[in-house]
């Protein structure tokens, strides 16, 4: 494995079992080493994230979006991010971005409905959360969302 293969593992394993400021300083780590992998920048992004930092996660997850524009997991944490500190427009931009990367994902347009819901885009949010259902029509929690769309639009 090479060696930033061997660190982000270490800094992923870290992560994974809370050890959250030993992971911080494993992304410092990487940033220094290899500041242009944008697995390092999303990591470090999660772990601010994780650490209660949502500014931080959303500089941090902004960075990883840039350097790698074809991952949907990435696009989709940076929205998370940019949502957490009311960023909403810019969330739909990378919620969007991430729906042309991955079509198929259904948890995509759901997030993308629900912050549209938060924008008062009833419409928009209805759309996507339809479109969710036709991707996954047996989860709950889309059918949910959807309803309380429904019903804020006085269609229930």
């Amino acid at each position: 494995m090479s060696d930033f293969g061997n660190i982000f593992r270490s800094a992923m394993d870290l992560y994974e079992a809370g050890q959250l400021a030993e992971a911080e300083q494993a992304c410092r780590k990487m940033a220094r080493a290899f500041p242009q992998a944008a697995e390092a920048m999303h990591l470090a992004g999660l772990v601010a994230m994780r650490q209660g930092n949502q500014a931080v996660a959303a500089e941090r997850m902004g960075r990883a979006a840039i350097a790698d524009a074809n991952s949907a997991e990435i696009q989709h944490d940076h929205a998370q991010a940019l949502k957490a500190v009311g960023k909403l427009r810019d969330a739909i931009g990378a919620f969007k971005r991430a729906i042309r990367l991955c079509p198929d994902a259904p948890a995509l347009y759901c997030n993308i409905a629900n912050t549209y819901r938060q924008l008062d885009e009833l419409d928009a949010a209805r759309e996507n959360y339809q479109h969710a259902l036709e991707l996954a029509p047996d989860v709950a929690e889309i059918h949910a969302n959807y309803a309380a769309c429904l019903y804020a639009l006085g269609d229930v």
